[in-house]
C-alpha cells in the first residue's frame, strides 16, 4: 500500500474542501521533523513550513501552512477534488 501517492490524494481532496467549501482562509498542518514522507505530501500540497515547534511529548513538530491565495496558484497543477 506504501508509495501510490494515496495520502497526497487525500490530502488534496481534504486541501480542496478546506477553501473550496469550508471557506477557510489558511490550512495548518502540523508533523513530527522525522517523519519525510509527511513532510514530503505536505510539500506536495503547496504547504510551506512555518516554524518547528514542541509537540505534546516535546519531540519536534514541523508546522506547516497554505494561504488561501497560495492554495490558488498551487491547485492549477493539481486536479481539483470539486464535483
Amino acid at each position: 500500500m506504501w508509495g501510490r501517492g494515496l495520502a497526497t490524494e487525500g490530502a488534496i481532496a481534504l486541501r480542496d474542501e478546506g477553501f473550496e467549501r469550508v471557506g477557510l482562509d489558511r490550512l495548518w498542518a502540523r508533523y513530527q521533523t522525522v517523519n519525510r514522507a509527511s513532510a514530503r505530501v505536505a510539500e506536495k500540497i503547496g504547504m510551506r513550513p512555518d516554524q518547528v515547534a514542541l509537540g505534546r511529548h516535546g519531540e519536534p513538530v514541523q508546522l506547516t501552512s497554505l494561504a488561501r491565495d497560495q492554495w490558488e496558484t498551487v491547485r492549477q497543477g493539481y486536479p481539483s477534488t470539486a464535483p
